[in-house]
């Protein structure tokens, strides 16, 4: 199978070779690539000769550009902004104002051409993520709050009470030993049931534990507002230390530092 490999190779170059195309430029070259993007477009590639005889090698920001299209905006995702910083290292390429880019010298063009393009190619996957990642949980959310803010947190965090053990969904121990715990509801019913539940689990481990701060963070954006009726929040606002609603959300990082 060897020869085969070698001609399967070799067939496989020569038709690549054909499959570039090259426009002058004011300041040099606009290569089109044949490595397509999921909205079919070719992937382009601009050579820019420099005044110190390097050349500059640049998507011009159109793969970002195309995200944005897309309905995923980098500025706006903190996961999408950590893997183009690891495509860039990875790539050894520069993201600079939405725009991948790198160097070369003459001699190194064909390295940095090819590092470039596949910068690109990865960025440009960033789509297939975007499409088959389901929205974010409303635990995820405030997760991602801490997570940004460097706040450290214990997961899952179980406590025992007099009654029985609960777990809440985070516990920050900065010197405020605050126990933080989401809560996201579909009608008003389930919103009271779970406002009551909470409030029995506060109820239950205040004795015991004096020192911990309660705090509930409730989801009423986009207008879930309409769920938490003034029972519920009544309810909250009794056995917690603090409620925080996610509309208000800036106050939550205070609160834990």
């Amino acid at each position: 199978m060897t020869d085969e490999c070698r001609k399967a190779i070799e067939s496989y170059l020569e038709r690549l070779r054909g499959s570039f195309q090259v426009r002058d430029s004011q300041d040099g070259c606009i290569v089109v690539t044949p490595f397509m993007r999921r909205d079919n477009d070719f992937i382009e590639v601009a050579l820019v000769s420099q005044p110190d005889g390097s050349i500059l090698v640049t998507d011009y920001a159109e793969t970002v550009d195309y995200l944005a299209l897309e309905g995923l905006n980098i500025h706006r995702s903190r996961e999408a902004r950590r893997c183009l910083d690891q495509t860039a290292r990875r790539f050894n390429v520069e993201i600079v104002d939405d725009e991948i880019r790198a160097i070369a010298a003459p001699d190194t063009l064909g390295e940095t051409f090819e590092r470039v393009v596949q910068a690109a190619q990865d960025v440009a996957y960033l789509v297939y993520r975007r499409l088959r990642r389901p929205a974010p949980t409303f635990d995820e959310k405030v997760e991602r709050v801490l997570i940004g803010e460097g706040i450290k947190y214990d997961p899952e965090f179980r406590v025992e009470g007099v009654a029985r053990t609960h777990t809440f969904r985070f516990y920050v121990d900065s010197e405020k030993n605050a126990l933080l715990q989401p809560l996201s509801a579909t009608s008003p019913h389930s919103a009271l049931v779970k406002a009551e539940r909470l409030a029995f689990s506060w109820f239950d481990i205040r004795d015991p534990w004096p020192n911990y701060r309660k705090i509930a963070v409730v989801d009423d954006e986009k207008g879930k507002e309409r769920l938490w009726s003034p029972d519920a929040l009544t309810t909250l606002e009794t056995y917690s230390d603090l409620v925080i609603r996610w509309t208000r959300y800036d106050e939550l990082v205070p609160a834990l530092r």
